[in-house]
């Protein structure tokens, strides 16, 4: 039950509302939820073609009495970046980074992205230099410019919509798990077009795999 409710629930599930339903104590659901979201992190291979490339940030809103103090968006240390990387009629991959620098987010580029592929983002100079080993088309959005010519990243800035409406069921989940729900997410979003049915077999399929370690940030 927790399996099917996890990964076919639009916007996801507490483990408050789960423990209801299943009549167990909240904190073995919320354990099963997390054992189950480091199993469904999907094994995407490179992606290609038309790739999208952008970075959201979630975290808590300051209060009203702070919002001086802290930044939005982009810079806040209230909030952890996210980012993304979605094929245009493919697979989406997003993980949380410890920063958006040209180093950790081209990194990623090339470690996710095959050689030769077109890239779509933003003007944000982190991204500057693709076109070393990508087609690299920008649009401009400090200059309102959200399409150009065929250069858009309107397909991920959905996802993001997408995810952080996922992101205010679990009411500000903590930056040391922030990956698992990230990959709860990606699973869901991936399978999104399929039947419930299918979207719950593939991620029994994946059950048996081996829960992977290494460092929650990219």
């Amino acid at each position: 039950m927790v399996y099917y409710f996890l990964t076919t629930e639009t916007y996801g599930v507490s483990s408050i509302k789960l423990s209801k339903w299943t009549n167990l104590p909240q904190k073995t659901v919320w354990r099963m939820q997390q054992k189950i979201r480091n199993t469904i992190g999907d094994d995407i291979e490179f992606l290609s073609g038309v790739v999208e490339v952008d970075e959201c940030y979630i975290g808590p809103k300051p209060r009203r009495y702070d919002r001086r103090r802290y930044k939005r968006g982009r810079g806040s240390e209230l909030k952890t970046p996210v980012f993304g990387l979605l094929q245009r009629d493919g697979k989406l991959r997003i993980m949380p980074v410890k920063d958006v620098t040209s180093k950790t987010l081209q990194r990623l580029i090339y470690d996710y992205v095959e050689d030769g592929s077109t890239i779509m983002s933003d003007e944000f100079k982190s991204y500057w230099g693709l076109d070393r080993l990508y087609i690299h088309k920008q649009v401009f959005h400090a200059e309102r410019q959200y399409v150009n010519g065929d250069a858009h990243v309107n397909g991920l800035e959905g996802a993001w919509a997408h995810l952080k409406r996922t992101m205010r069921t679990y009411i500000r989940p903590s930056k040391n798990y922030l990956h698992l729900y990230c990959n709860e997410f990606e699973f869901r979003y991936n399978n999104r077009n399929k039947s419930l049915y299918i979207q719950f077999t593939n991620a029994m399929s994946l059950a048996s795999k081996k829960v992977k370690g290494g460092k929650p940030y990219c």
